[in-house]
């Protein structure tokens, strides 16, 4: 597998049901302008982790003490490996709790 100089990435949190903003939200990871997967949502088999909207792409959290939060990602695409430090206003221990 090749590996790949660190990319950013953007979460981007949606609410579930525009016409009540402060309600639920969707939390999607953006990769080169495309969301590429979805955070599970608390007390599913999915919490926790990302679902995979795009065949061939897999993301998961991983310490990372350079960044900021001390967590980054992982994004294979294809096999080919990025590491990512998150850009967002979302708090990260809100994406590690599922939240």
């Amino acid at each position: 597998m090749k590996e790949q100089q660190r990319a950013e990435v953007v979460v981007e949190t949606v609410p579930e049901d525009p016409s009540c903003p402060d309600g639920a939200t969707n939390i999607y990871l953006i990769f080169d302008g495309r969301r590429i997967a979805k955070r599970g949502k608390p007390g599913t088999l999915h919490a926790m982790t990302w679902i995979s909207l795009e065949p061939g792409v897999v993301v998961r959290d991983v310490p990372m003490p350079e960044s900021e939060s001390g967590w980054g990602m992982v994004v294979e695409i294809n096999n080919v490996h990025v590491h990512c430090h998150v850009i967002s206003q979302t708090r990260c221990s809100d994406l590690l709790r599922g939240e």
